[in-house]
């Protein structure tokens, strides 16, 4: 691939090695990825920048897409970027000094919304609607909340989950809309990152392993046609 202005990286997670071993992208790459496999991501010429953003969506049909939900969307990364390519297209796109931190919070609220969603099949809303639904995703900001403070963050995460939950209120998913179209998730780059990261800063994340096994078994369950 020839050097563009900006290259724009959305693939899945599991796809972003495949996709950058392919095309080869050099200069401004901007990686639009859930989860936190793409943070340590290194090829040579390319100039990193990261957007983390809660606006949402749901694929009506190949080429249509409709937005479920507007939310942020942040930009960050070492050198100039022009962030008026997003904002004249409607997008409020604004610049990010601690967009590391802001993957790290993105991460620690797709931890909880998205697997719940996906396991119990209700749309982001429920999970501020249902009682039972809120308890379970406020033990799990709270284990996400104490390994972010164990790496030198701030992150009130039950109050991100909650905001995120009521401007998506509408959406379903990504994971669930996965789970629903028997395709895989991208639990291994959000949960599974997340009690690697408790590995090493010494935590179990019980929690977090649970969503990551209970999305994994789903995954297999579909895939196998499993029945009882």
């Amino acid at each position: 691939m020839r050097e563009a202005d900006l290259t724009i990286i959305a693939v899945k997670s599991y796809d972003l090695e495949n996709a950058l071993d392919k095309y080869k992208p050099k200069g401004k790459v901007l990686f639009i990825q859930n989860g936190l496999k793409h943070i340590n991501i290194e090829r040579d010429g390319m100039e990193k920048f990261f957007a983390v953003t809660t606006w949402a969506g749901r694929r009506i049909e190949k080429g249509r897409v409709e937005i479920t939900g507007r939310g942020y969307f942040r930009i960050g990364g070492k050198g100039n970027f022009d962030l008026s390519v997003f904002r004249d297209s409607g997008i409020n796109a604004e610049w990010s000094d601690n967009i590391i931190q802001e993957i790290y919070r993105k991460a620690a609220i797709n931890s909880v919304i998205n697997p719940i969603t996906a396991i119990f099949k209700v749309r982001n809303g429920s999970i501020l609607e249902n009682p039972y639904l809120w308890s379970i995703a406020r033990i799990v900001a709270s284990e996400n909340k104490t390994l972010l403070e164990k790496m030198g963050y701030d992150i009130n995460v039950e109050n991100d989950v909650n905001e995120t939950c009521r401007v998506t209120s509408k959406n379903v998913s990504s994971m669930l809309q996965d789970i629903m179209n028997n395709k895989r998730t991208e639990i291994e780059s959000i949960s599974g990152e997340l009690v690697r990261l408790g590995e090493k800063y010494g935590m179990n994340m019980p929690l977090n392993r649970m969503m990551l096994n209970a999305i994994l078994f789903l995954e297999e369950k579909l895939s196998s046609k499993v029945t009882v």
